[in-house]
């Protein structure tokens, strides 16, 4: 099943990812929405995904990156690069990686960047694919044996699956046997 399969889940996926927030998506939906553009960036980010699926699997085995893709990301970066801002917040002002998406292909900035920020700074290690979905995550828990991408999506069902096993378990079955013989 695709998940994305038109523009519009492209920039709902970019709002659950936090790269875009929900006034600029829809800006952003009513200017390009069902355009030639919007439809080829989908299908390049598709394409890119695909990529870097079949890339990601052996890298987090240990494998290097493929020159082919390292170039690719670079070049990606070099034609949509991410911006700095100084951001004020509290006492301390910090910096900010952003974008301002001018055509629908400006939406490859964000996802180039973090990619190749993945495969330079992440220990290979500490990346794998989830065990209830098709994402792969960074697990950041102490002892590194998380097993499911989020809480809120995967990690809250499993554990829900697993309390229902556990009552399951523990309930005693009644059979029609058992009732007739103690009435």
């Amino acid at each position: 099943m695709e998940l994305l399969p038109d523009f519009s889940a492209l920039l709902r996926w970019f709002q659950a990812a936090d790269l875009l927030n929900s006034r600029i998506a829809a800006e952003l939906q009513q200017r390009w929405g069902e355009s030639a553009r919007a439809k080829r960036t989908v299908e390049a980010i598709r394409e890119l995904r695909e990529k870097l699926r079949r890339e990601i699997l052996p890298w987090e085995n240990g494998a290097a990156v493929h020159s082919s893709t390292v170039d690719e990301l670079n070049r990606l970066m070099a034609e949509r690069p991410m911006r700095t801002r100084l951001k004020a917040s509290g006492k301390m002002p910090s910096t900010e990686l952003y974008f301002e998406p001018q055509q629908p292909e400006d939406l490859l900035a964000p996802l180039a960047h973090n990619v190749a920020l993945l495969f330079a700074q992440v220990d290979h290690n500490r990346v794998r694919k989830c065990d209830q979905c098709v994402l792969h995550f960074f697990d950041t828990s102490k002892k590194g044996t998380r097993r499911w991408c989020s809480m809120q999506l995967c990690g809250n069902r499993l554990k829900v699956a697993a309390y229902a096993a556990r009552r399951r378990l523990r309930r005693p079955r009644i059979t029609k046997r058992f009732l007739a013989t103690s009435l």
